[in-house]
């Protein structure tokens, strides 16, 4: 049974032997040759529901390791025997050379999906009654409507319920999508009770559908991935065409609300800079955006937290940057 986890192996000291069944998600190319390694070489990165790491593999023979990379493609489940490295306080993986041992194909018995999948601590049905229970107390009106379309669709429920919210960093497991629209969704609450004169039930549909794009810009398959249209489109843009396709299967739905809910989802990233094609210029479009960035935020640093294999109270994670780990209940 392989059962060394990525979490796991970061800990152990440089040169101990491991085994280990995990998912390709990147190939350097081409095979080029390691004078220090001792042979031919090819770098993988390679991952499991605990995090990533790289892994390089040797062969004395350039023929030989050519096929090697030939066999791998990825996204593939590969099998593999070999040894913690330590390089200037980086922890890999050497297979094949000096540390010998074994990488290939693994067999579909060897391993489930979870293996590499995480999933949400959160119970999806309690996290949907909570975004049904909040478009329940809108007013009646065109954004109801349309917030009723897309929960009376079976098939949207079952994606949102279930798809990442990330493809790393913050949310990246199965039925994170809807955990962190619950988040936002919960934060702007408390912003619309602070500010009465917000439009409330705007900012309720653009914290619910802002991030739904996801729903086509990722896909989960022994990872999680980048779809075609989700690596060249991004999820902004799929969002606002998966509304509009509600929209315009509706009877005269007002062109200021429309505009409006299009400008929230469009700037929810808040910056140019950080991926908006628009920037934030309502109350009601700064409100979901302050409230998606303490979502995604704060999980990373509560995340970084409880996965931390070090003993030093400061360290640096990414993308958040230096985190405290504090020893205080």
């Amino acid at each position: 049974m392989y059962i060394d986890e990525i979490d796991e192996i970061k800990t152990r000291e440089n040169a101990e032997s491991l085994k280990g069944i995990f998912w390709v998600k990147s190939r350097a190319n081409p095979v080029y040759f390691s004078a220090g390694g001792g042979g031919w070489r090819l770098d993988l990165t390679v991952g499991d529901r605990t995090g990533e790491i790289r892994l390089a593999y040797f062969d004395n023979d350039r023929d030989s390791a050519n096929a090697k990379y030939n066999s791998i493609p990825k996204n593939s489940i590969v099998k593999v025997e070999g040894k913690v490295n330590i390089w200037r306080d980086t922890v890999s993986i050497n297979v094949g050379g000096r540390s010998g041992g074994a990488l290939e194909i693994a067999d579909t018995d060897d391993y489930d999906i979870s293996q590499f999948i995480p999933k949400s601590n959160q119970c999806s049905d309690a996290l949907f009654r909570y975004v049904q229970d909040t478009i329940n107390e809108m007013a009646d009106g065109p954004l109801k409507e349309l917030m009723n379309l897309f929960i009376e669709d079976p098939d949207f429920v079952e994606n949102f319920k279930t798809k990442p919210g990330a493809i790393m960093y913050h949310h990246a497991c199965k039925g994170g999508l809807l955990e962190h629209t619950w988040e936002v969704l919960s934060h702007c609450k408390t912003t619309v009770q602070v500010h009465g004169s917000l439009k409330k039930d705007l900012v309720y549909a653009g914290a619910i559908l802002h991030d739904i794009g996801k729903i086509r810009e990722i896909r989960v398959a022994e990872g999680i991935i980048s779809t075609e249209e989700g690596a060249l489109l991004g999820h902004i843009y799929l969002t606002v065409e998966m509304v509009n396709e509600k929209i315009n299967g509706m009877v005269d739905f007002p062109i200021d609300i429309k505009n409006r809910l299009f400008h929230i989802l469009l700037s929810h990233h808040e910056k140019l800079e950080f991926g908006s094609p628009v920037k934030t210029m309502t109350p009601e479009a700064i409100t979901v955006a302050c409230a998606d960035a303490i979502g995604s935020q704060v999980s990373q640093y509560i995340r970084a937290v409880k996965d931390a294999k070090t003993d030093e109270n400061k360290f640096w994670v990414r993308p958040i940057g230096w985190v405290f780990k504090d020893a205080l209940p």
